[in-house]
């Protein structure tokens, strides 16, 4: 007659038992992490669209606003959540692009002016 599964599990030595419970977390982990990664996605023949994303990162907002740095270029303000006023800025050195956060003050009358909630920074630093 066989063993049962968890009748042979209980008879092995303890490091085999936690070799098997690490496998068996690390794949349940590894397999939930990668499905809620990817979100609803519909097939047109050839063709797949993302329907829905279950990330929880939100999208900048595009404000109508603009900012003109000394050198005289304007470029488009974008706010984050937070209500952090930035723009898109292309490095001279490297070429890629990366955000330059505008000041406090230029966020909060946008945020103002639009009707969106500016959150404050948590600044409790220790001394």
């Amino acid at each position: 007659m066989k063993k049962s599964f968890f009748k042979s599990f209980a008879e092995s030595s303890p490091k085999t038992q936690l070799f098997t419970i690490a496998a068996t977390l690390f794949f349940l982990c590894y397999s939930g992490c990668t499905s809620a990664a990817h979100g609803e996605v519909k097939r047109d023949g050839n063709n797949f669209t993302q329907v829905s994303s279950r990330s929880a990162a939100a999208q900048p907002v595009a404000t109508t606003y603009t900012w003109t740095d000394s050198k005289g270029k304007t470029y488009p303000i974008y706010l984050t959540k937070n209500g952090r006023a930035y723009v898109m800025r292309v490095s001279a050195k490297t070429g890629k692009e990366y955000r330059y956060y505008l000041s406090e003050e230029i966020a909060r009358t946008i945020c103002k002016e639009m009707g969106v909630e500016y959150k404050e920074m948590n600044n409790n630093k220790s001394k």
